[in-house]
């Protein structure tokens, strides 16, 4: 009896998992990239390249759509104290970056802000950004980020148009430095954004066949039946 009974368990557990293997979810997802490379701010409404596909509605349903967005701004400020007195200068540099997708909708404003300072000496008589009274803030950067899912909105149904989707890019920069009444500045901004668009779908059921798992299922079924009735002769 207890081999029988370690037969049947084997026998339901080799079932169950059949079972599990057949009838697991499935989903899968697509990913596309748009950006536009660095470039002198101020930006307004530059496309990002390349456009984004939409979602192509053979492949099966589409559950959601993700856009995760980046920005970056890059700056380099030279600057001269024209003071009698030394001074600290400090650079403060900011950034607004707005991204717009599908029927002109603003899917983002994100605001980076980055400073930086420096002690320069009086006057050296000579407006050349070299010397003990001058500065350079090379390199500056600031980043911004946001994620966003929409599954059921205007936005969502754009994805399943038949018309490739559009973004459309922007930073505007402030740049100041402060520190004395006098100083002379020379500076640069430049800034860069990027979107990644992934799509999570369940896929189309295609034609039912049989799973690989069943013949061999079946097959060890059969073996454990044929040694349930040797045990019962034995």
């Amino acid at each position: 009896m207890k081999t029988k009974y370690l037969i049947c368990v084997a026998t339901v557990s080799v079932l169950s998992s059949i079972v599990a293997t057949t009838t697991a979810a499935k989903s899968a997802t697509i990913v596309q990239s748009a950006s536009v490379p660095l470039m002198p701010t101020n930006i307004t409404d530059e496309p990002l390249t390349p456009v984004i596909n939409p979602f192509d509605t053979s492949l099966g349903t589409l559950d959601a759509v993700t856009i995760e967005f980046n920005g970056l701004m890059s700056g380099d400020a030279r600057s001269e104290s024209l003071d009698a007195q030394p001074a600290t200068l400090t650079w403060n540099l900011e950034g607004l970056f707005t991204l717009v997708g599908p029927n002109n909708t603003t899917l983002f404003t994100e605001t980076a802000t980055v400073r930086d300072s420096a002690e320069v000496a009086a006057y050296d008589g000579t407006t050349n950004f070299e010397g003990p009274s001058a500065v350079s803030f090379i390199g500056l950067t600031g980043n911004v980020s946001g994620e966003k899912t929409f599954t059921n909105d205007s936005v969502f149904n754009a994805f399943l148009g038949t018309e490739p989707v559009d973004f459309l890019f922007s930073a505007e920069t402030i740049s100041i430095v402060n520190g004395t009444a006098n100083i002379v500045n020379a500076i640069a901004t430049k800034a860069q954004g990027d979107v990644k668009v992934t799509y999570d779908y369940t896929p189309s059921e295609p034609e039912s066949v049989p799973e690989p798992t069943t013949p061999l299922g079946l097959g060890l079924v059969a073996g454990l039946k044929l040694l349930w009735q040797r045990k019962e002769y034995c």
